[in-house]
């Protein structure tokens, strides 16, 4: 999606996606909530794991191109010789039927959707969170070309006014991500 807001092919992407430096560099950003991420596990957690740490030795599905994959990386070093084994995928989908099917041990994903996963009454009985914990937080954003500077704060104005008025804490309580509501919507803040 970035690509595309880049190319002009759509005028803003909005799907949690999380702003960070290296994206900066091709759109900017309007930032609206704040999100780390979750691990998820089958109903019933059979492998155990609590933590990251407790992922080394396993297997664990993600969906390519996310923080994610980047975050599972950075944590191999505290593995040794038990490293995560991390299979990529191209949907989060995918990544799950790994997990739901027990060809993965682990799902790592967005706070807010894995949340969902563990609470929904169609998806709660294949998975839940392995904690509660939220790794790297970081802030989601909406994606606009960064010749639009005009799109860009006309998105943010309306955030700023959606914010004020209640309706915006109203819509994350109703999905109980409150912990991740934002007071002030900020333009490129993944690098702060």
């Amino acid at each position: 999606m970035l690509g595309d807001v880049a190319a002009h092919r759509i005028d803003l992407a909005m799907s949690a996606i999380t702003d960070t430096p290296q994206r900066e560099r091709n759109v900017d950003f309007v930032n609206y909530f704040s999100a780390g991420t979750a691990i998820v596990v089958q109903r019933g957690n059979p492998a155990g794991i609590s933590d990251l740490a407790g992922l080394c030795g396993h297997t664990v599905a993600v969906e390519k191109s996310t923080t994610q994959v980047d975050l599972l990386a950075r944590s191999q070093k505290q593995c040794l010789a038990r490293p995560v084994r991390v299979r990529t995928y191209d949907t989060n989908a995918d990544a799950l039927l790994q997990l739901r099917t027990g060809r993965a041990s682990a799902v790592l994903n967005d706070y807010p959707p894995a949340a969902a996963l563990a609470t929904d009454t169609r998806t709660r009985g294949n998975y839940q969170l392995a904690s509660t914990a939220q790794y790297e937080p970081g802030p989601y954003g909406i994606a606009v070309a960064k010749d639009q500077p005009q799109l860009r704060n006309t998105l943010q104005a309306a955030l700023v006014r959606v914010i004020r008025s209640g309706e915006y804490r109203g819509v994350l309580h109703h999905w109980g991500v409150t912990d991740g509501a934002i007071t002030t919507p900020s333009v490129n803040g993944g690098g702060t």
